[in-house]
């Protein structure tokens, strides 16, 4: 494997799925690496006599907690293969495969929920965001806003579990048209507990196959747009049930 090559053919997908993958070291280690939302860190490395493999929670605090998620799904036993003592380690099949279980390890119960040392408050979360929207709106700075601060409570927000291969990560309704709304909904004076509702009954992802989002946001054109005619507070499956993606 090419961890280069690699690295250049798959960090959109990576990052359609709500991830930045980094090419680390190349000159020493040559790893390509997801930094998670619960602080869990997952590597792609080439590694010899292995070829290349999954590696999770390198010397994480909380290993044995990972181990024991790893044994129980099915994977490859946590006390064998590269360096079992400070990480564990599966084989490597397709980026689809390792994005699958980026999302699996997320949802790990009992994993701090930190992003380099800080919290997410996930029992308050969509009343913090639509506070922190309201903060921009009234400094009238709305461009400080993207659609990051949705792409950290896939535990909250999934539908589904993802696929075992070839998952693809997608918003059921646009994270831009939820954002555009919040901010509209601000500027005709709607209150935080409006907004905060509005984004809970709204975000939400779906796990899909690659070629159903390929047909439902480049044959369709809905990557960013619902079906014609759709409302806030329609069926928020609108743009899946017209591309007949069963959810």
């Amino acid at each position: 494997m090419n961890v280069a090559q690699t690295y250049l053919d798959c960090k959109d997908t990576v990052a359609e799925a709500g991830y930045e993958l980094t090419h680390r070291s190349p000159d020493k280690y040559n790893l390509l690496v997801v930094k998670l939302h619960n602080g869990i860190e997952v590597q792609v490395r080439q590694v010899k006599n292995f070829g290349p493999i999954i590696i999770a929670a390198y010397r994480h605090k909380q290993l044995d907690l990972v181990k024991q998620w790893f044994t129980e799904n099915g994977y490859d036993k946590p006390e064998k293969g590269w360096m079992p003592e400070i990480c564990i380690n599966t084989t490597y099949r397709s980026i689809h495969n390792f994005i699958a279980i980026c999302k699996h390890l997320e949802d790990i119960d009992g994993i701090i929920d930190t992003i380099r040392g800080r919290t997410i408050d996930k029992e308050n979360y969509f009343m913090n965001v639509a506070k922190l929207i309201k903060q921009t709106v009234d400094m009238k700075s709305t461009g400080f806003l993207d659609r990051g601060m949705f792409d950290k409570v896939d535990n909250l927000i999934s539908v589904n579990k993802p696929l075992s291969e070839n998952s693809y990560r997608e918003h059921v309704v646009p994270c831009t048209m939820i954002l555009d709304n919040a901010i509209k909904m601000f500027e005709d004076n709607k209150t935080e507990e409006d907004v905060a509702q509005m984004i809970e009954d709204n975000l939400k992802i779906v796990h899909i196959t690659k070629d159903q989002a390929k047909h439902l946001d480049i044959d369709l054109g809905l990557r960013t747009s619902m079906p014609d005619g759709w409302a806030f507070g329609d069926n928020i499956f609108a743009r899946l049930d017209v591309a007949e993606i069963n959810y």
